[in-house]
């Protein structure tokens, strides 16, 4: 292997770099002349490694060489690819001012690449979308070893992605030794960012890295996710289908990290395969703030690790968690599903800020099954209950030679002082001492244990010497070289040295949220009513019970389908247990939906009050709120705690991207067309105009709500929003109810374009029932762009109040321009093309042909026949989506012949989901008709498959699975009426 050695410091040409790297063939080593010491190499464009070439360039002959992107360029582009991959090697260099609008400032390295780092000095580097020094592909791995990074950058994008200094996007191996991070800033992991990596770091310190200028990010998928971890961020530890994955951390520091929502210094979501030690390592001054505007109340002030779903373990040895901050739970540590063992470590000067009951846990929120095993836990604050531990009630925690000392919980702005150490009794396996012991004799009230031994602590139960960074046996963390010999320097002191201090409790108080990770809040516990308790803001002495029992809120767990609104009976298992006039009332309101409380018209008789909990938009994840049982004479239960699950898990784990042929001169590729999904946007949760929100059993609107002018004292009235979906092409469909008692006018404005129509059906009901429900196609194609408003109003007639549901954007999915028709008898027949159409008949009878492709056909008023398919071809339908509209007039629906059934993807064993027609306002009373092959017992009916949409689906029995055929929207049927004919 040949050594070249560079010996200008000219962007090209002779002697150059990048001639070098022209020059080199695989295997080679790149070196500089002596003379290029102290110098620097300003680049012009970034310096790529091509397909197969291997390299080292090493920089230990010119000490001090610096090479820099000049603000305008990438530094190195690693050209890697499933059929070469190539690794690059760089040592004892300075990277500086390298820019990219894109990933990876100072290094980009592509599929399969690997890249490794020794005594390198990344300075000042940008990215705007993530990796600021670094940003490593799929299937990649990344080894860094006694190198810094400073002052890098990956904020301008507030990218999921968005780490200051290295991004990692790979199940592979990543390694930091003996390495410090500084100053660096992120949008997730100030420092670092690891997707599915299997993440060491050893012996390295990450200081005043932050990501606090992350944003909730509205629009976007997981919105909320920005903030989380303000030096080093996890997403999971390895792929779906890797039976294991780690994440170690030893003999580290992280000091003065900050982020927002999660993990003041670290943020480790795992998946249910990955397990995480952390060792000999210190967590000292770091805080996490909230995310505004809809994201976390900033949990963790200095470590968060938790699953969805119990993974293999977290292990915390001879580690020190000192004087962190959290705005929401767990000032040192909150962890969620992560079975846990403490050992041997220091919880000390830690707090949680804020006066909710959502501010607990000063030094540990705890919501995963621990064992604490011989660890001091000294002074630590929290802004509820719970000064030193805050332990859900779903979950064990053990305690075993611990030393509970000197925490405090104000209890909000009350004078309970109530649940210093801990909010419950925690499971005592010997060993353990308490001081002071518990204040009050209140019901709610707790030592640590049960019969944990109340003492003053004695000299070696406050002594903190050797826990965190000290105990280690791996050495500590050096200061990385500068380009040249590594430098060792001073040992790392321990953040916890001689007696603890009690903190002081800065900080303006947070409300916290609870935003759309999957994270669940605490339990909070707050002085009930029975028992001894102290009357809350008089600081006297405790009053005696009176005769009824006190009223207890139990904790409630719902789950609920993405945008579908949910009724909640909250009572059915909490303690009344009086005659009392009662009330229901939300004392915490959720982040990702709204709640309402209905009194079924029965003021003072709280039994059957309920809630309905409405998810916000396309919101998933989980999302709590809290309610509270209260008297006339100012007596409460303690706030019930409500978990909502909305919709299915989404993996946060993306597909690995397609390996790029090498080319000579490879082009970035195109950016994809982002899918356009089906929003709906429900009535009552828009900006309502002399409308209000009514409720009512068997209106089937969603969760039994609805907008209506009745009572208003108005005639007229509107609701507007603001469309918030991917720019595209909607059909705009509104449902409302249609009753039998007036004539309604209304109006729909989307994006400027208005379109009027009548209430004038005149349906079954003469009240906001089922059987007056419709829909209305408003807009057949409209162009909409994130931002466009949009508006429903309506003016009422006699006693038909314009009560609507919702409106819903439908994509039209880039079709083809409407296709003109011709005459045929009676009917205008339009035919489409080979491609994805959009046809639109006119208020005569038309006959609407989609021929292939996934199409949209609208037939408008008139007696209209609608086949989307090419009925010659062998599989009509196959692959296709299409949406058929009649409108008004007694129209007929195609779903087969009598030869062929349409949307048949000739395999019995799957459901079809990918290939159906959608019939969107088919109407019985009008005389529509569904025409199918063959006979009414090859089908069946059902609810439709949460992927497709809502309503009826249509199921043909014949295979070992039975196979989606179509879903008729918004009605009920049954396939021996009318409405179906068989050939």
């Amino acid at each position: 292997m040949a050594v070249l050695t560079v010996s200008s410091t000219a962007n090209d040409g002779a002697g150059s770099l990048r001639q070098a790297i022209a020059n080199a063939k695989a295997g080679d080593t790149i070196k500089f002349a002596s003379n290029l010491a102290g110098q620097k190499i300003t680049l012009r464009s970034q310096l790529e490694i091509s397909p197969g070439k291997n390299l080292t360039i090493d920089g230990a002959g010119a000490a001090g060489l610096t090479i820099s992107g000049n603000k305008t360029s990438r530094v190195f582009y690693v050209n890697s690819n499933q059929d070469f991959p190539t690794s690059l090697t760089v040592k004892n260099l300075t990277l500086t001012d390298a820019y990219t609008a894109e990933r990876g400032g100072g290094i980009l390295a592509a599929h399969k690449g690997n890249v490794t780092v020794e005594s390198v000095r990344f300075n000042n580097n940008v990215a705007d979308k993530g990796g600021g020094a670094i940003y490593t592909e799929w299937e990649t791995n990344l080894t860094v070893t006694n190198s810094k990074f400073d002052r890098n950058q990956a904020t301008q994008g507030n990218d999921e992605r968005g780490a200051g200094a290295i991004a990692f996007l790979s199940s592979g191996n990543f390694v930091v030794r003996n390495s410090e991070f500084t100053n660096n800033r992120g949008i997730n992991g100030g420092a670092i960012n690891s997707l599915n990596g299997k993440l060491t770091i050893e012996n390295s310190k990450f200081t005043n890295n932050d990501t606090t200028a992350a944003k909730y990010d509205t629009g976007k998928a997981n919105p909320f996710l920005r903030g989380f971890g303000g030096a080093v961020y996890t997403d999971r530890a390895s792929s779906t289908n890797e039976a294991s994955g780690t994440i170690q951390i030893k003999n580290s520091v992280f000091e003065g990290n900050k982020g927002r929502g999660e993990g003041g210094a670290a943020y480790l979501y795992t998946g249910t395969q990955d397990k995480v030690t952390i060792e000999s390592t210190d967590f000292k001054k770091n805080e996490v703030l909230a995310l505004p505007n809809g994201g976390n109340g900033g949990n963790g002030g200095g470590l968060v690790v938790m699953s969805n779903g119990l993974n293999k373990g977290l292990t915390i040895r001879d580690t020190a968690f000192t004087d962190n901050t959290a705005a929401g739970q767990g000032g040192g540590l909150w962890t969620m599903d992560s079975p846990t063992t403490i050992n041997g470590s220091l919880f000390s000067g830690n707090k949680t800020l804020g006066t909710t009951y959502s501010n607990v846990g000063g030094a540990m929120a705890l919501y995963s099954p621990t064992d604490i095993v011989d660890t001091k836990i000294l002074n630590n604050k929290a802004g509820w209950v719970g000064g030193g531990i805050s332990a859900s009630d779903k979950f064990p925690v053990t305690v075993k030679d611990t030393v509970f000392y000197n925490n405090t919980a104000d209890n909000g702005t009350n004078n309970w002082g109530i649940q210093q150490h801990t909010s419950s009794e925690l499971t005592d396996k010997g060993g353990n001492t308490q001081w002071p012991p518990k204040r009050t004799n209140n019901w709610n009230d707790y030592n640590a244990t049960a019969r944990i031994t109340i003492a003053q602590p004695t000299a070696s139960d406050l002594n903190t010497n050797g826990i965190g960074v000290a105990s280690g046996t791996g050495g500590t963390p050096t200061t990385p070289g500068t380009g040249g010999t590594p430098t060792p320097t001073d040992p790392v002191t321990p953040g916890t040295g001689g007696t603890p201090t009690t903190p002081g409790t800065g900080g303006t108080p947070t409300t916290p949220g609870t935003g759309g990770t999957p994270t669940t809040p605490t339990d909070p516990v707050t002085p009930g009513t029975g028992g001894t308790p102290t009357t809350p803001g008089t600081g006297g002495t405790p009053t005696t019970p009176g005769t009824p029992l006190p009223l207890v809120a139990r904790a409630d767990t719902i789950s609920t389908a993405k945008n579908t609104p949910i009724r909640i009976d909250p009572l059915s298992n909490d303690s009344v247990g009086s005659d009392r006039p009662l009330t229901l009332n939300i004392s915490r309101r959720p982040t990702q939906g709204k709640v309402e409380v209905y009194d079924n018209n029965t003021p003072g008789n709280v039994t059957d009050d309920f809630i309905i909990y409405t998810p916000k938009n396309n919101a998933i994840g989980k999302d709590s709120f809290t309610y509270q049982i209260n008297t006339g004479d100012g007596a409460a239960s303690n706030p019930g705690v409500v978990r909502v699950t909305i919709g299915s898990k989404t993996s946060a784990i993306p597909q690995p991207p397609a390996a790029p042929t090498p080319t000579p001169n490879p082009q970035p590729p195109s950016a994809p067309t982002p899918a356009l999904k089906t929003l709906r946007y429900e009535a009552e949760q828009m900006n309502l105009n002399t409308y209000k929100v009514e409720g009512l059993n068997g209106s089937r609107a969603s969760a039994d709500r609805y907008i209506s002018l009745r009572s208003t004292g108005e005639t007229s009235g509107s609701a507007n929003g603001v469309f918030r979906g991917t720019a595209g092409t909607y059909q705009v469909r509104v449902g409302y109810y249609d009753e039998n008692d007036g004539q309604s006018s209304a109006s729909v404005t989307v994006a400027g374009q208005r379109k009027n129509f009548k209430l004038d059906k005149d349906l079954l009901s003469d009240s906001a029932m089922h059987d007056a429900k419709a829909v209305v196609t408003t807009h057949s194609a409209v162009t909409l762009k994130t931002g466009d408003r949009f508006e429903i109003s309506a003016r009422l007639d006699k006693g038909e109040f314009a009560r609507f549901d919702y409106i819903e954007f439908v994509p039209v999915n880039q079709r083809s321009r409407p296709v003109t028709g011709r005459t045929e008898t009676s009917r205008t027949v339009i035919q489409g093309r080979a491609s994805n159409d959009t046809l639109i008949g006119s208020s005569a009878p038309n006959k609407l042909y989609g021929g292939k492709g996934s199409d949209s056909l609208d037939g408008k008023a008139g007696n209209d026949v609608l086949i989307g398919v090419d009925a010659r071809d062998p599989n009509p339908g196959r692959n296709e989506k299409d949406d058929l509209v009649g409108g008004e007039g007694a129209d007929r629906f195609y779903l087969g012949d009598q030869s062929k059934i349409y949307y048949n993807d000739g395999r019995s064993d799957r459901a079809g989901v990918g290939d159906y027609a959608r019939i969107q306002d088919f109407n019985a009373s009008e005389g529509d008709k569904i025409y199918l092959h063959g006979k009414a017992e090859d089908y069946r009916l059902g609810a439709a498959p949460s992927r497709v949409g809502t309503g009826t689906s249509i199921f043909h029995t014949m295979g070992e699975r039975d196979e989606l055929i179509a879903v008729v929207e918004e009605v009920q049927l049954s396939l021996s009426s009318n409405s179906f004919k068989f050939a």
